[in-house]
C-alpha cells in the first residue's frame, strides 16, 4: 500500500483519444459505429477529445475504450506501469461503486483505517467515497488512486469488483503487501 504524500496519478486523456482515433481509422470505423459498439453518447466521446489535462473521467468508459484499443488503462497513467487487457467485449465491463466501495471497505478493515483515513491514503475526499455508497460513477482518478493503493491493476480490480465477493477479496488480496 502506498501512503499519503505519494504523487497522485495522473491520466493523458488526449493519448487515449488518439489510440481510439487510429485504431478507429484502421478498422475503418466512423465515430457513430464505435460510439454504437460501446453503448456511449458522441457526446462522451467529444467531451474526451476536448478534456483538458488533469480533468476525471468516468472510469467505465475509459475501461471501455482501452480495451477496444487492446491497450491497458495504465497505459496511459503517468506511472506507465503495465496493465493487463480484459479480453472481452467491451460492452461486457461494468464498474458499480458500490462494488469498489467493498472492496475498499475489506482493505480498510483489514488495515484497521477509518474511512477519512482511507480518503487520506486514496489522496481523495471522503464525499468522494460516500458517492459510492450512493451508487455514483466510479470516476478514473478515484480508481488509479485505489490501484496504486492496493496494488492492483485496473483490470484485476474490475475484475475484483464484479465479483462482488468477500471471500474473493480475501482469498486474493494484496492487502498488507
Amino acid at each position: 500500500m502506498t501512503g499519503v504524500g505519494q504523487q497522485r496519478v495522473s491520466f493523458d486523456a488526449s493519448a487515449l483519444y488518439a489510440a481510439v482515433q487510429d485504431e478507429r481509422e484502421a478498422r475503418g470505423w466512423s465515430w457513430r459505429d464505435l460510439e454504437a459498439l460501446l453503448g456511449v453518447r458522441s457526446s462522451t466521446t467529444r467531451r474526451l477529445r476536448r478534456t483538458s489535462p488533469g480533468a476525471d473521467h468516468d472510469a467505465e468508459l475509459i475501461l471501455r475504450l482501452a480495451t477496444w484499443t487492446s491497450r491497458s488503462v495504465e497505459s496511459f497513467a503517468s506511472e506507465g506501469r503495465a496493465g493487463s487487457v480484459i479480453a472481452t467485449d467491451p460492452r461486457a465491463i461494468t464498474l458499480d461503486g458500490r462494488d469498489l466501495l467493498a472492496f475498499l471497505d475489506y482493505q480498510r478493515s483489514s488495515l484497521e483505517l477509518s474511512w477519512r483515513q482511507t480518503a487520506a491514503e486514496l489522496q481523495v475526499g471522503v464525499r468522494s467515497l460516500e458517492r459510492l455508497a450512493n451508487g455514483g460513477r466510479v470516476r478514473l482518478r478515484l480508481l488509479l488512486q485505489a490501484c496504486r493503493w492496493t496494488g492492483h491493476t485496473v483490470t484485476e480490480l474490475a475484475m475484483r469488483c464484479a465479483q462482488h465477493d468477500a471471500d474473493n477479496f480475501a482469498s486474493t488480496s494484496s492487502a498488507g503487501s
